[in-house]
């Protein structure tokens, strides 16, 4: 059947019944492409061999489009091969190729299938400058596949550039952002230059701010039970961070980048390899579901360790300005140690020891004001070992007319208190954490005033006495509680002719004791 055309300039509405014929002339092209049907498309196209090519729906997809879009790649295989390898890089009305699809899809057959037929698809971008392998990096584990049998075909040239071009820096960003460390260390090997690179479209987010805000890259932010963390201790992790074997079945010749500092050397370290693999066998059976998670999460705390260490090398070869700049002003320091992240904080003053004086808001020392704000206690303690610089940091009197104390002593962000649960707990730790600072602090600045005259203890009264009050109805219910426990127990073990032993209650009501007594000092 020829398509219908017009001749001159015909009106809009012809021109839409038109295109209205055309779509439905190829209603039988778009449902097998649709369903994946290669059976019935392949007849279709054996009467009509120009639809191959033919925008067959509303959005202007070939069949093509459709069934990459849906994810049939036996059906790509098949209709790529009719097609002129030009065809392949047509783009949709929303901007897309097939490899587009694909990619956003995890598709790795088809993507294969395409990259086959026209090797330049990796560099054509879509509607918003985006390469397949950006779109793929978007969506995270989902494509991991994908993502790095594109990475390792992609090449760096125009139009796309993808690791030079002006979406280099959202490239590394978005591997960071989805969890996909292991990637993200293979394209920093690659091109160096991407560790500090800053993305202008996009807040002025660096790979390491990156990693800072998301506290469960690394395992200072993971919450892990007793059980949970001495699995963790002993799981095994693979050394090489490299695409996996699905993948370079189809690309050879790519090697992984080693992570040396894991990797056993001596004959104490390999025993220790292979007891721990030993165990892990003997659990998997039993927990493989968690097994696995705790696995990969290792996996991805490791790689995120080293992605700072890469990152950090990178900074270090910037002057000491713009080291500062690049710090502070892209938020890193302020972030990483607003979210208690040791490992980066570790790596950070390792590489650059003056950091721990830089001061912010009312020239306070920012990584020891964090910490002590919010209660950070592995941070507080990496930072108040007993040097001469941080005692000086100690006893400092900070603006306005405030000690480290004086900061202790002021409630903790609520996301840091309700961390703990039960008002008298909080409160216990509350208490605690007073101490420790307290204990830091030299005997003069104990009772030093702030600028409305208050000691530190004074602001730590004025401050929680809501939360005392709250603590000591939790405690008064609580007991309440145990009381009517012990009664039924008693009733119980009474009618079993045994003594019923009350140490629960009188437990309660002692440590009540306690609580108001600290409460009133």
């Amino acid at each position: 059947m020829a398509l219908i055309t017009t001749g001159g300039n015909p009106s809009s509405s012809a021109t839409e019944d038109i295109e209205q014929l055309n779509l439905n002339y190829y209603q039988e092209l778009y449902r097998a492409a649709l369903k994946g049907n290669w059976k019935e498309a392949k007849s279709f196209l054996d009467r009509d061999p120009d639809a191959v090519k033919a925008r067959i729906s509303n959005l202007k997809m070939t069949a093509l489009h459709v069934a990459a879009c849906e994810g049939h790649s036996e059906f790509v295989e098949n209709i790529v091969a009719l097609m002129p390898a030009g065809e392949l890089a047509e783009l949709d009305d929303l901007g897309y190729t097939a490899l587009h699809y694909a990619a956003i899809g995890g598709s790795l057959r088809s993507a294969k299938a395409l990259l086959a037929a026209n090797s330049n698809l990796t560099q054509v971008v879509d509607s918003e400058g985006r390469t397949p392998l950006l779109l793929a990096a978007s969506l995270g584990s989902e494509s991991k596949e994908v993502v790095w049998y594109l990475l390792l075909v992609t090449t760096d040239e125009k139009p796309g550039q993808p690791f030079t071009g002006p979406r280099a820096a959202y490239l590394i960003n978005v591997l960071i952002a989805s969890g996909l460390h292991e990637i993200s260390l293979y394209l920093l090997e690659k091109h160096p230059h991407l560790a500090t690179a800053i993305d202008h479209q996009d807040n002025n987010c660096t790979p390491l701010f990156i990693l800072a805000r998301n506290q469960s890259n690394f395992l200072s932010g993971s919450r892990l039970g007793f059980w949970e963390t001495c699995i963790y201790q002993f799981l095994p992790v693979e050394v090489n961070y490299g695409p996996p074997r699905s993948v370079r079945a189809y690309v050879g010749g790519h090697e992984s980048v080693q992570d040396q500092l894991r990797m056993p050397t001596s004959a104490q370290n390999k025993v220790l390899h292979g007891l721990r693999r030993l165990l892990c066998g003997a659990i998997k059976p039993i927990a493989s579901a968690r097994f696995r998670q705790l696995q990969d999460a290792k996996l991805r705390h490791h790689c995120a360790v080293e992605l700072v260490q890469q990152i950090c090398k990178q900074i270090s070869k910037k002057n000491i300005s713009e080291r500062l700049d690049y710090l502070l002003k892209l938020e890193i320091l302020n972030t990483a140690t607003v979210n208690g992240t040791t490992e980066i904080l570790r790596t950070l003053l390792n590489f650059f020891p003056d950091l721990i004086w830089v001061r912010f808001r009312n020239n306070r020392f920012l990584v020891l004001t964090y910490a002590i704000e919010h209660r950070h206690e592995n941070l507080f303690r990496m930072v108040c070992d007993k040097t001469a610089r941080n005692k000086l940091m100690a006893f400092a009197v900070l603006e306005p007319r405030e000690t480290i104390l004086h900061l202790a002593a002021k409630l903790p962000p609520l996301s840091q208190l309700s961390s703990i649960s039960g008002a008298a707990l909080q409160m216990q730790r509350e208490l605690q954490w007073f101490k420790v600072v307290e204990n830091l602090v030299h005997p003069y600045y104990k009772e030093y005033p702030n600028k409305s005259l208050e000691t530190a203890r004074e602001l730590f009264t004025k401050e929680h006495k809501q939360l005392a009050e709250s603590g000591e109805k939790w405690l008064k219910d609580t007991s309440n509680s145990c009381m009517l426990v012990a009664a039924l127990v008693a009733t119980v073990v009474f009618a079993a002719a045994f003594t019923a032993p009350g140490g629960r209650l009188l437990s309660s009501l002692h440590f009540q004791g306690n609580f108001q007594n600290k409460i009133n000092k």
